[in-house]
């Protein structure tokens, strides 16, 4: 038995089947990219934490900063992106204000091409 209680059977097993879906998600993602049409987007997301101000300064750096969340999203297609970002005074990172920055992210691509019909969203 390993550190985790299993057979090194059963973690080989575990490992295996991970790498699998693993190749699986790589190969639907890239069917999804490669199907895409005007009427059907991809959108990719990402995500950061900036702390505000940025510098170099040290005084300045140990001080407290603003933290602004940042949801990002690109049309694979068109090569376009789109940015929602909010501070953390404001509104904070739980499931609504995800949801919130993607609803926003959402009605701005739908605005921007109005043809679409379907929308494949992919998130690391």
């Amino acid at each position: 038995m390993g550190e985790t209680g299993l057979t090194s059977k059963e973690e080989h097993g575990i490992k295996e089947h991970h790498v699998q879906m693993k190749t699986e998600t790589r190969e639907q993602r890239l069917h999804d990219v490669t199907n895409s049409t005007p009427s059907k987007l991809v959108l990719f997301d990402l995500e950061n934490i900036f702390s505000l101000p940025r510098t170099a300064v040290s005084l300045a750096f140990y001080r407290r900063k603003l933290k602004v969340y940042n949801l990002t999203a690109i049309v694979k297609r068109t090569k376009k992106g789109y940015c929602s970002a909010w501070p953390k005074n404001v509104s904070g990172k739980s499931g609504n204000d995800i949801a919130g920055a993607v609803s926003v992210l959402l009605r701005e691509v739908l605005h921007d091409h109005p043809e679409c019909e379907e929308i494949i969203l992919w998130s690391d």
